[in-house]
């Protein structure tokens, strides 16, 4: 299951998910439950939505810009120790996210190198 909420709907119009499935049988089932508990969107979000992702080519293209200098900032930040970004080239994946991926994203997670005050018992 994949949210649709951020990247899709870019937080405006509603929540959305999607499911993916292996087997035909899977999407069977899965159309049977949605079908039975209403789990779908409102025309009206779903029609909201659509204008949202005929701009999805430029949010992404900027998610991927933004993501690569903010991580290039914490990289070469004092106070913090690691960072954890496909697009860095220090990153164990690098070479596998370059060749899989059009972009690196903006999801990144970075360790701080400010030392912890001792505890005591």
């Amino acid at each position: 299951m994949h949210s649709t909420t951020k990247v899709l709907n870019d937080h405006s119009d509603g929540l959305g998910r999607v499911v993916l499935c292996t087997r035909p049988e899977q999407a069977e089932q899965l159309g049977y439950v949605q079908k039975a508990a209403g789990a779908i969107l409102l025309a009206v979000r779903g029609l909201a939505g659509a204008a949202r992702r005929q701009t999805i080519t430029v949010r992404m293209q900027q998610h991927d810009r933004n993501g690569r200098l903010v991580a290039d900032f914490l990289s070469q930040h004092r106070k913090v120790k690691k960072v954890f970004y496909p697009g860095l080239p220090d990153h164990p994946q690098y070479e596998l996210a370059r060749r899989q991926m059009s972009g690196f994203g903006a999801m990144i997670s970075f360790e701080t190198a400010l030392a912890r005050a001792p505890t005591s018992c």
